[in-house]
């Protein structure tokens, strides 16, 4: 986690010095894995009386994601950090109509919160977060992803312009998770002395602390070898991650070559991924893994030397954490999160996205 993320959050160090403690409510949709080690951390500083108020209950236990169900992250959800999960009453599947808790405001007057910190601005629950910090004069903080990187439609971007800067001035002060957000938040009116650089965390400890002892099992199993480059895919099988694009590179390999690649986790497209490699993988290459735990990626990526990531998305935390587990990276330039770690042909490189010429040859690169 960084230092960052703890001063911006607790405010000015006289705040951070009284005595008083500064009451802090966290608004998201749902308990998130990659971010509830900074729960834990920022629950830590005694300046601070943090509570997060999540508006559905998705992630804690067993749950379903696109084709995969009775899943869990495979990690406490809801330890170290004071939390309070709301009723969601909304009967949407849509991701933007999915979180309607009407609770929250209850949970607003009672905490009697110095500050909010709400991650995005666009659920049913996020209006009500927002009419109630400004009839109140709370100061409201937006933690979001938005960025002005991939394509959207002409529609979308006069919505935008006429709406963005109506919301964004409703805000008090901007929490930028990169490069891209930050120029996202300016380009739509906002006051960059308002935004506040807090670079999206990783838990570096807990993929630092990598079992070593599980490696010759995991290379036995999925059938790794000593002198192979390993590329590591790890995100879901979906259609925005543009897992075929990985799939049809290796396919297109040199049969020398000693690039391989491990498809981790699930999704809707992964048996079509399994078919094409079937029918063109002539090297076995390729090695699809299924979905696996938290802890397992975390072994796979230590042991690996490149992740790959084909996604068309907003951030990347992929990213972040392959980087903290030493690896390389080779990244679409339609993931903003590159702007900020990828130093070419130091930390990795880019590709254009869904050029699969393009991507053939950073692999070949890199493997040699």
């Amino acid at each position: 986690m960084t230092k960052d993320a703890k001063i911006y959050i607790a405010g000015h160090k006289g705040m951070v010095d009284s005595m008083e403690k500064l009451n802090v409510a966290i608004c998201v949709a749902h308990p998130i894995q990659h971010e509830i080690p900074l729960y834990q951390e920022l629950s830590k500083i005694n300046s601070i009386n943090l509570n997060l108020l999540d508006f559905s209950d998705f992630g804690v236990g067993s749950f379903e994601a696109d084709v995969l169900k009775n899943i869990s992250y495979g990690i406490p959800m809801l330890e170290g950090y004071k939390y309070k999960i709301l009723k969601n009453i909304s009967p949407f599947k849509s991701y933007k109509l999915r979180f309607i808790s009407p609770g929250i405001i209850k949970e607003l007057k009672k905490g009697n919160f110095n500050k909010v910190i709400m991650y995005g601005y666009n659920s049913p629950t996020s209006i009500f977060v927002i009419n109630y910090c400004n009839k109140y004069k709370i100061p409201l903080y937006l933690r979001g992803e938005g960025e002005s990187v991939l394509p959207i439609s002409k529609t979308k971007k006069v919505l935008r312009k006429l709406f963005l800067p109506y919301i964004f001035r409703r805000f008090s002060c901007f929490i930028a998770i990169g490069k891209a957000n930050k120029d996202f938040y300016i380009q739509y009116g906002v006051d960059p002395e308002k935004i506040k650089l807090v670079p999206q965390t990783v838990n570096d400890n807990f993929f630092a602390g990598y079992d070593k002892n599980n490696f010759d099992e995991l290379k036995k199993r999925y059938g790794l070898h000593n002198d192979e480059i390993i590329f590591v895919y790890g995100s879901k099988q979906r259609a925005d991650k543009r897992p075929m694009d990985a799939v049809k590179a290796f396919c297109m390999l040199d049969r020398n070559s000693k690039a391989k690649l491990l498809m981790l986790s699930d999704g809707p497209l992964k048996k079509e991924c399994e078919k094409y490699a079937k029918l063109y993988d002539e090297n076995n290459r390729i090695v699809f893994t299924g979905y696996i735990d938290f802890s397992e990626m975390r072994d796979l990526f230590a042991l690996s030397d490149v992740l790959l990531l084909t996604s068309i998305e907003t951030i990347g935390a992929t990213l972040y954490q392959a980087l903290f587990s030493g690896l390389a990276l080779l990244s679409s330039d339609m993931v903003p999160g590159w702007m900020d770690l990828i130093m070419p042909g130091e930390t990795g490189f880019t590709y254009p996205a869904g050029d699969i010429e393009a991507l053939k040859k950073n692999i070949e690169v890199m493997a040699n």
